[in-house]
């Protein structure tokens, strides 16, 4: 039984891409279903985790607006920060998975049995990545991965 996921944000949670306006504000975009189906899988007895290469005040909002069980924000190592997740949690690699897009996420893509990425994900994440999700980060991966592990697929 899947104990425990592990997100990547950018690329996952957002559409991997940023608006900037003319005074050079930045502007990240975000499916609020997406952070449905993750408290929803919190109410349903799954951790979750990230582990975000990101430092920034919008790696603060979504340390603050989701009930993470650990949440790592400015790694780039994520295999390091991944293991010792589990270490701490005391989950075995087949209770857990993991999803991310970006270059960063294929060490612990391939690490993982569960490993998983959105629809526009990288070409060596798809390759590293035994699911494939059919929507893309920011655009209902999320929700689609929280039907998944409802309907017993993962």
């Amino acid at each position: 039984m899947l104990r425990m996921i592990i997100f990547d944000i950018d690329g996952v949670l957002t559409d991997g891409t940023i608006l900037v306006d003319e005074s050079g504000n930045e502007y990240k975009r975000v499916f609020l279903n997406d952070i449905d189906a993750l408290h929803q899988m919190v109410r349903d007895g799954v951790y979750v985790a990230a582990i975000t290469g990101e430092n920034t005040p919008l790696a603060d909002y979504f340390g603050r607006k989701i009930p993470w069980k650990y949440f790592v924000k400015g790694c780039k190592h994520k295999l390091e920060a991944f293991k010792s997740i589990l270490l701490e949690e005391g989950c075995q690699l087949d209770e857990t998975a993991y999803i991310g897009d970006g270059l960063y996420d294929v060490p612990v893509l391939k690490y993982v049995s569960n490993s998983i990425c959105p629809a526009n994900a990288v070409p060596p994440a798809k390759a590293a990545s035994r699911i494939h999700l059919h929507n893309s980060g920011g655009h209902g991966c999320v929700v689609e991965l929280y039907e998944m592990i409802k309907n017993g697929e993962i």
